[in-house]
């Protein structure tokens, strides 16, 4: 008997360190997790975030008010938006109280930080042809290549961009399968500390208006500054409480989905009682996929009562960024 359960441990000991070579291997991407940037950019970076961190940025300012200008340069005028109508045939039916929102950051840098977004794209494809959402998110769409080949994909979807002629603006992008009756976005402020990126991205919120069963419905997706809690400037918290604001302001049902670039003890901390988030706390993002930096969110203000975030999930089957792609589905009441 003491031979035979021996015998047991050593089987399950060697079928469990099978399984867990087997999730290792399966983890290994065929891609790195971040954009390379090219090396003179990535002097310039490091020269300008070394710069931030002295006095130089206080006596510029003084001096020149630079960052009021560059603020006033920055959001003069709201950012220009387009929406392109779906040419396909749709291939699911829209349910009358209820929409399933796909969201993720998809890390479509354009050539020289990556030369593999043909393939990263068809990988996302078929990962939301298998769970066919009524309206898909989409951050860090920054190459414009990419962008035609998003349309081209997903040609049964209408979409909503901020069009420009070196990259698509915010890198943000609505795909929905209701059409939109008005769009508008936004871009937050500006200041010396933000790093190259952020200042170069003019990042914001991407609004769409859509109607379903009679009902109103704001869409906003957004990708807020990257900066980790032990960072000295992180304007995230600002943007994000920005966010809410808007959402308590809009008339009706709200739906918001994007890289918050927040983990969810602070985010959960700025949340109002009126405003859901999806309740999947599995990692979504990173190098090895450690965090949880990806939400749904969603309020009604003529029926707060009536709407919950149910199934959300962390999309595992296809790896294609950086970020795993947010599924959840938000349930509404009927048009009082």
């Amino acid at each position: 008997m003491k031979v035979f359960f021996r015998k047991k441990w050593l089987v399950n000991f060697f079928l469990g360190m099978m399984l867990v070579c087997q999730m290792a291997s399966g983890a290994q991407e065929a891609y790195p997790a971040k954009p390379e940037r090219p090396l003179l950019l990535e002097y310039f970076r490091d020269f300008v975030i070394r710069a931030g961190q002295t006095p130089l940025p206080r006596l510029i300012e003084e001096l020149t008010g630079f960052t009021h200008l560059i603020n006033l340069l920055h959001t003069a005028g709201k950012p220009e938006t387009v929406i392109i109508a779906a040419s396909g045939q749709a291939s699911a039916q829209l349910q009358p109280d209820r929409l399933r929102i796909l969201t993720t950051n998809t890390l479509l840098f354009p050539w020289p930080f990556y030369n593999d977004q043909a393939e990263r794209i068809a990988e996302f494809e078929k990962l939301a042809r298998s769970v066919s959402p009524d309206i898909i998110f989409l951050q860090e769409v920054w190459d414009n290549k990419s962008l035609q080949l998003l349309l081209r994909r997903f040609s049964d979807y209408h979409a909503v961009i901020m069009p420009n002629p070196l990259f698509n603006l915010g890198g943000l992008m609505i795909f929905s399968r209701i059409a939109p009756v008005r769009v508008t976005a936004e871009n937050f402020p500006l200041t010396l500390h933000h790093n190259p990126e952020e200042l170069i991205a003019r990042k914001g919120i991407l609004w769409a208006e859509i109607k379903l069963n009679n009902r109103q419905v704001w869409l906003a997706t957004t990708h807020l500054y990257s900066a980790s809690g032990e960072a000295s400037f992180r304007p995230n918290p600002v943007q994000f409480q920005h966010l809410l604001k808007r959402m308590q302001a809009a008339p009706g049902l709200v739906i918001a989905g994007g890289d918050m670039n927040l983990e969810p003890d602070e985010l959960e901390s700025y949340l109002p009682e009126n405003i859901l988030r999806d309740d999947c706390n599995l990692p979504t993002a990173g190098r090895r996929i450690q965090r949880k930096l990806d939400y749904v969110l969603a309020a009604d203000t003529a029926r707060p009562s009536g709407i919950k975030i149910v199934g959300s999930r962390v999309e595992w089957k296809k790896r294609f960024s950086d970020h795993h792609a947010l599924l959840a589905e938000v349930i509404f009441s009927p048009q009082p």
